[in-house]
Order: C-alpha cells, then sequence, then structure tokens
C-alpha cells in the first residue's frame, strides 16, 4: 500500500500509519485544509520504543520532518492514533496547548490525555476536540 500523497514516505508500520494518514488527509479535505503540501514534506514515520515519558516526538529538518511514535502504543489504537495526530500537528505549525483544568484536553495539548483524566472522555468531547483540532490546522499561520 502507498501513502495517501503517493510520495516516499518511509514508515515501519506501514498497516497502522497508512489508514491513519488516510483518514487524516481525509478529514483535512472535509474541512476544507489542504494536506498534501505538508504531508509531503514527511519524510519519515518510525513507530519504536521511546524513552519514558515520550509518547511522541516530531524533528523538522529543514523543510522536511521526521515523526516517532512509542511502539508501546500499537497496544492501544486510539492512543496511537491521537499521538500521530498530534505529531501532524507540529508537521503543520501547531504548537502546544497549556492544559486548562477547566478544559477538555485537545489533541495539541502539552500533557497526556490519561495525565488529567480526560483520555476516555464521551464521544461528544472527542468529537468537539476533533472539530477544534482540524479547525486548528485550517488557521494555522
Amino acid at each position: 500500500m502507498l501513502p495517501a500523497s503517493g510520495q516516499n514516505l518511509y514508515t515501519n508500520e506501514p498497516e497502522v500509519v497508512y489508514p491513519i494518514l488516510e483518514q487524516f488527509i481525509a478529514e483535512n479535505f472535509q474541512n476544507q485544509v489542504r494536506s498534501f503540501e505538508f504531508i509531503n514534506r514527511i519524510d519519515s514515520i518510525n513507530v519504536v520504543y521511546l524513552q519514558y515519558p515520550l509518547y511522541g516526538k516530531h524533528i523538522r529538518h529543514g523543510a522536511n520532518h521526521t515523526i516517532t511514535v512509542h511502539k508501546w502504543l500499537l497496544n492501544s489504537p486510539k492512543r496511537f492514533e491521537r499521538t500521530l495526530k498530534h505529531e501532524l500537528g507540529h508537521v503543520f505549525g501547531l504548537d502546544h496547548i497549556p492544559v486548562n483544568k477547566m478544559n477538555c484536553v485537545e489533541i495539541m495539548s502539552s500533557q497526556h490525555w490519561e495525565e488529567v483524566g480526560h483520555y476516555y472522555a464521551d464521544p461528544e468531547i472527542w468529537k468537539r476536540i476533533n472539530h477544534n483540532y482540524y479547525k486548528s490546522l485550517k488557521i494555522r499561520k
């Protein structure tokens, strides 16, 4: 299977990463967010064991990007997906959002979801979180 953008993005977990990327691109398209130019700047998405407390990391190399997601997250598909989406947000230029205990955590939160007790939030809350995320991608600078 080729990445959704058709470029030579490398991943050591294509069965997991490519479907998430395809969904991410489709959701961006639905929200009128141009994503191919950003996705094409990703050299690789590596799934490896990282030193705790990292769930994922994003490294920029000039105009290109590398994303790494903790392999342990393969045991929790939703955590894996949300972590990858968080790192993709960095590719789009989004920064971390400080956690406000009065608000539900956002995808670009500076803390892990379970640390603030919102990882298993109501589906309607996650719908709002996803809406806020794609809205942020759309209005990024």
